[in-house]
């Protein structure tokens, strides 16, 4: 994660920016993983930006697209966030860098066996999720 302690918002740029320095990351991190890499992303403006789109090619990283509308079928969503809202409830922070430490402190907790335990019960509902989803689609056709 990256902080943007100038409190201004992501923009396709920014997420650019992230993005490429996250890979450069990992991709030393991880050298024998360097084409393996999925993201999910949601239709939000930078995730879909054609800059984002085009670095994306160009260093062969995969999409994963989350349906619209379609929280609970995200890891990310259905468990981390959610977690987090109850692990900062009735915590007050006076400056940026406690909340640098809280979150720090939040991703220390999530031990992979937790994750992955998280992440095969998102795929044991997947099928109830999509029939779901299948079953409130409407369809409209324009003439």
């Amino acid at each position: 994660y990256e902080i943007m302690r100038d409190g201004g918002s992501v923009n396709d740029e920014r997420y650019l920016s992230f993005l490429s320095n996250a890979f450069d990351h990992y991709s030393k991190r991880y050298w024998q993983l360097k084409h393996y890499f999925l993201l999910m992303h949601d239709n939000a403006r930078p995730h879909v930006a054609q800059v984002v789109n085009n670095w994306l090619a160009s260093e062969y990283i995969e999409r994963i697209k989350q349906p619209p509308y379609s929280p609970d079928a995200n890891l990310m969503d259905r468990f981390i966030f959610r977690n987090f809202k109850t692990f900062r409830r009735n915590k007050h922070f006076s400056n940026v860098d406690e909340v640098v430490k809280e979150v720090d402190d939040y991703i220390a907790t999530l031990l992979a066996e937790k994750l992955s335990n998280k992440q095969l019960n998102l795929k044991n509902d997947l099928p109830q999720i999509i029939d779901s989803n299948l079953s409130n689609l409407v369809i409209t056709y324009k003439f």
